[in-house]
């Protein structure tokens, strides 16, 4: 796969944004954007010709709740990033996330499965580093909780303890 230097500052910066800075902190154990789910998120970015304005907190939202739908067995996670991507009125619009992962889906000719090797490929760039649970050019991840329905969400207001996994 074919990276410029100028998708991967853009997508750098968009990982830096204090949006998405604030996301990946509250991510406790990397639940919600690990190495992997964040390498397929460019990649999708790649894959659905994605041009470099669009490379905003939207897209990546949408191509996160994708890499979740396609890889991700624990469907109750998924929920957490419509708190995030929407904000608390997240149940009114959840529709509109919706409609942007099946568009980018669409732009991507529904080739949503990422292989391993490609995920190696692209982690190996700079924007993710080492470690089972990667860390990109930010602070390490501190988390989410899954919520205590799969319908409802909730967004803890202090960081919860560390799990077996982060220690």
């Amino acid at each position: 796969m074919l990276i410029t230097e100028q998708e991967l500052d853009s997508f750098i910066t968009l990982l830096e944004c204090n949006e998405l800075k604030g996301f990946f902190q509250l991510d406790v154990g990397c639940r919600l954007a690990d190495k992997y789910l964040i390498a397929m998120v460019f990649i999708y970015f790649k894959r659905a010709n994605i041009l470099l304005e669009e490379y905003t907190i939207f897209h990546f939202y949408s191509a996160l709740h994708l890499a979740h739908d396609l890889e991700e067995e624990e469907e109750e996670l998924k929920y957490e990033i419509h708190v995030w991507a929407l904000g608390s009125l997240w149940h009114k619009h959840y529709q509109k996330l919706l409609r942007g992962r099946d568009s980018l889906w669409f732009r991507m000719n529904y080739q949503g499965v990422v292989n391993l090797n490609t995920c190696e490929e692209c982690r190996s760039q700079d924007f993710i580093s080492g470690g089972s649970k990667g860390k990109f050019l930010l602070p390490p991840f501190t988390g989410l909780i899954v919520p205590p329905t799969p319908t409802i969400p909730v967004v803890q207001p202090t960081p919860p303890t560390s799990c077996n996994q982060c220690k």
